[in-house]
């Protein structure tokens, strides 16, 4: 603590019957007699002085309590060069607040009015979340609303120029309260935002944390991976992060991120779960959610990335056991030529087999027989009967053509492994991306696809819709350290048509509202 450095910076810090006469003094300051004050004995003198801030963080009057150790030690060490510093450490605790006193009032007035409908245990939850785990909450737990309000914005949090303790709060606070309740306190929310000049990822953070999703709603974490020049030559890639909650009438963009350090290829998957941890809150405002996967916007190069083994915790505990996790094509949402087919093929993927002429069903790319071998008889057995088989041979136009005579194909399986440096594999997915189809999965370790096509084999057209979480099943059904489990190498590539950010990817317009506090005010 800070307090208890400058007290250490007094030399005679480590004289018993000096720090007796100091904790006496301090006493007859605060209690009109010579009674000392009463903390734990320590037999060191740091422990001693952090005793001693402590007791003054937690006295029922810490200015008070401050002030007595300030003119204490000026009186008995009035020419000790430690002075200066406890001095600027005081003022620094001491110093008000870092709402303005008129925004302060009003949300004191407010306050005022709606304590008596928010129950001491909500009050409690909101300041443990707004301070985070690892974090204990600077109550004492017997303060009314307008006593927390004044008492958090004079807390002191890690990061003085970021959101203030007291907003995290009462933002935290609304999302807990009854919808008349939370618009008044998301307004004063906004107002004091703007008056402190936070930033547009600040405010988005701030919004993010006074909604509760609406029942059924979606949420969606994007995570774009972007491949940028490096000085040194070589693959980097740039990581951004984007919150939503989508509902019938579109998306609403909740909270953004953007990782500064960039990254190798090599690093992406030991580096992806510090980047989780680190944007830990947008998993955990997602999980609020009744439905919540997380996409990877992906390149060509890294479409094969095993996104969903990237950690969510310290422990490395894979994100794809915890939620729905797919990869997207970054190049199909930025071309809006290939929308078309898109959508067509999407909304032949949703067709409820009852009411459809042509039911969708699952089709499957091989390498041609002369080639690799990757599409050998043995290796496709008892497929051909039920699905229909492209091998691909590396020629323009094969999956084209062949998709034009399979109207009914929605979803693909690879029976390889998707390579950025085999032409011939990329071509083809490239070519079925540009031809519409939004369903791909694959395993990336290159093994045998008879079980993937056995997996596959077993939905009816009316479960395809259902694969991001049937996928998740799946991988949770896995033993992690078994390299030759299937369910630890597969990829599902999953474009919702529908689910596109027209302000973070080029051309299309689809809807999208962001939700900033100063639109709210506006409603």
């Amino acid at each position: 603590m800070r307090l208890a450095e400058a007290l250490l910076g007094f030399p005679d810090a480590i004289d018993v019957e000096f720090r007796h006469t100091v904790l006496r003094e301090m006493g007859t300051q605060l209690h009109h007699d010579r009674r000392p004050v009463e903390i734990r004995q320590s037999a060191t003198a740091s422990e001693h002085v952090l005793e001693l801030s402590r007791f003054c963080e937690r006295h029922r009057d810490p200015e008070a309590a401050l002030h007595a150790l300030w003119t204490t030690l000026k009186f008995l060490r009035r020419d000790e060069a430690a002075l200066v510093d406890l001095r600027g450490c005081i003022d620094w605790l001491t110093r008000r607040g870092r709402l303005p006193e008129r925004q302060l009032a009003r949300l004191e007035d407010l306050c005022v009015r709606i304590g008596p409908s928010v129950p001491r245990a909500v009050m409690e939850q909101a300041a443990q979340a707004a301070c985070g785990a690892g974090r204990r909450a600077p109550l004492r737990g017997t303060e009314s609303l307008p006593e927390a309000l004044r008492r958090l914005d004079q807390a002191r949090g890690d990061d003085e120029d970021g959101v203030p303790l007291v907003l995290l709060f009462l933002a935290e606070l609304a999302a807990r309260l009854p919808d008349r309740l939370r618009g008044e306190l998301r307004e004063e929310i906004g107002a004091a935002a703007g008056l402190l000049g936070l930033g547009d990822e600040d405010r988005l953070a701030l919004s993010a944390r006074t909604r509760q999703p609406a029942p059924g709603g979606r949420m969606i974490l994007q995570l774009r991976v972007e491949e940028v020049s490096a000085p040194a030559g070589g693959e980097q890639y740039a990581i951004e992060a984007h919150l939503y909650e989508r509902d019938e009438t579109g998306l609403r963009l909740l909270a953004k991120r953007e990782r500064q350090e960039r990254l190798a290829r090599r690093e992406l998957v030991a580096s992806g779960a510090d980047v989780l941890v680190t944007w830990n809150d947008l998993v955990a405002t997602g999980d609020h959610g009744e439905d919540f996967r997380i996409e990877f916007l992906l390149p060509w190069s890294l479409l094969g990335h095993p996104a969903d083994l990237w950690g969510s915790d310290g422990d490395g505990y894979r994100i794809g056991f915890r939620c729905p996790v797919v990869v997207r094509s970054l190049d199909r949402l930025r071309e809006p030529s290939w929308r078309r087919p898109w959508q067509d093929r999407w909304k032949l993927l949703h067709n409820r087999p009852a009411e459809a002429r042509t039911p969708a069903r699952c089709g499957w790319l091989a390498m041609d027989e002369s080639g690799d071998g990757d599409g050998s008889p043995e290796r496709l057995t008892g497929l051909q009967d039920r699905e229909p088989v492209l091998r691909l041979r590396g020629k323009g136009g094969d999956v084209r053509r062949w998709l034009d005579t399979h109207a009914d194909v929605a979803c693909l399986g690879l029976a390889f492994a998707y390579e950025p440096t085999d032409e011939r594999g990329v071509r083809g997915v490239k070519d079925a991306v540009r031809e519409g189809i939004p369903a791909i999965i694959w395993r990336r370790d290159g093994g045998d696809p008879a079980p993937l096509i056995s997996r596959l084999g077993e939905l009816a057209a009316e479960e395809l819709p259902s694969l991001p979480e049937l996928l998740r099943r799946w991988r949770r059904l896995a033993q992690e350290d078994d390299a030759a489990d299937m369910h630890n190498h597969l990829t599902l590539l999953w474009d919702d048509p529908d689910c596109v950010d027209v302000n973070h990817t080029s051309h299309f317009a689809a809807p999208i509202w962001m939700t900033t506090v100063e639109q709210e005010r506006e409603r």
